[in-house]
Formats: structure tokens, C-alpha cells, sequence
């Protein structure tokens, strides 16, 4: 797969690295859905991997030379979208598994070609908002303890009514790399309520 040229005066792809080793291990180990979504693709190896027994697998990027590169190379096998998290994700798909690296820095940007580095946490949270209610679901969610806390994380996806499955976590050098596999079914107790009739 190329990666590392120039699109447009854009960045290139985000490289694979430790972080998406660590989201392709948990991602495969979760299991098939009828449908598989990676957010913030970047270069598609983690899905072309752990999608792989998936029905149908939408990548997204919001990032246009990521869209460009994996239109180019993947478009044959997936479908590809422009999209800022999850937001073009109807829910009620049946069984989903969403993948999501988040991006790296925990700052917010100062212009759009920075989007693909900035929103660490926050844009994991964004993700889990959008997604509660969601009745058959299994979430990916790697994240740098630069950007948050993991406790905050869980508690937060708890009350959403997400359960969490598995916590993989990899210290490097001054950070830890978090990939947090969330579950969520019909959970009625649910402080937010996500379960609606």
C-alpha cells in the first residue's frame, strides 16, 4: 500500500505506527459485524484487516488526501466517505463494529489541514455520543493518555450504557496507548437512557 506522498499541499496519510498495531489487534480479536467502519482511516490497514469477515465496510477520513488515497486503492472493496467522525452514520444497521484511532494531539485545531492530528479524547466522546442508543455494537476506541484519562473515558462510556470488554494499554516513552473494546446492548438502567422503545 503507498504511503507518504503528498496530496494537494495536504499531509500525507497518518503512518501506521505502535497506536495501529494496538487498534488492528483489538479490532480482530472483537470479531465480524454486518458492518464494519473505521473512522479517520488514514492508510485503511486496520480494516482491510479486521474487517475482513465484515458484510459491507465504509472507511471514513476527514482528511481529503486520505479519502483520495483510499478511494484510489480500496474503492473496489469498500466504500469510502469524506466525513468528520461519525456523524453520516445512521444507526440501526444491525450488528456494527466501529474502529476508531483517534487523532493523536489533544488540542484543538487552528485550521482544517490540522484535523487529522487534533481532537485526541474529546473526538473519542464525540463518537461515543453519537453512538448511544446504538443496540448492537462493538467499539474500538485507541486514544494517548496525553489527550485524557481512561477512567474518565469508561465512566463516561458507562453511563452512555456501553460496557467495557477489553483494555489493551502500551506505555511508550512518556505516554500510554489506550484501546478500550466497548460492547452495548439494550442496557434499560442506563443513566442516559440510550435504550429507547
Amino acid at each position: 500500500m503507498r504511503i507518504g506522498y503528498s496530496c494537494g499541499g495536504w499531509p500525507s496519510p497518518y503512518p501506521p505506527a505502535e497506536d495501529t498495531w494496538q487498534t488492528m489487534e483489538a479490532a480482530e480479536a472483537a470479531g465480524a459485524a454486518r458492518l464494519c467502519v473505521e473512522i479517520g482511516a488514514g492508510s485503511g490497514v486496520v480494516a482491510r484487516t479486521a474487517c475482513r469477515s465484515s458484510s459491507y465496510v465504509v472507511l471514513s477520513d476527514i482528511d481529503p488526501c486520505s479519502v483520495a488515497t483510499l478511494h484510489g486503492l480500496l474503492s473496489h472493496l469498500v466504500d469510502v466517505v469524506q466525513a468528520d467522525n461519525a456523524s453520516w452514520l445512521r444507526r440501526g444497521a444491525g450488528s456494527l463494529l466501529v474502529i476508531f484511532n483517534t487523532p493523536y494531539l489533544p488540542d484543538a485545531c487552528s485550521g482544517p489541514e490540522e484535523l487529522q492530528w487534533c481532537g485526541g479524547l474529546r473526538e473519542a466522546l464525540r463518537l461515543l455520543t453519537s453512538l448511544a442508543g446504538c443496540r448492537s455494537c462493538i467499539l474500538v476506541v485507541t486514544f494517548s493518555s496525553l489527550s485524557g484519562s481512561l477512567k474518565g473515558f469508561m465512566e463516561y462510556a458507562g453511563w452512555l450504557g456501553f460496557r467495557v470488554v477489553r483494555v489493551i494499554s502500551r506505555r511508550l516513552f512518556f505516554e500510554t496507548l489506550y484501546t478500550v473494546v466497548l460492547g452495548a446492548e439494550c442496557l434499560e438502567e442506563s443513566p442516559a437512557r440510550a435504550c429507547r422503545h
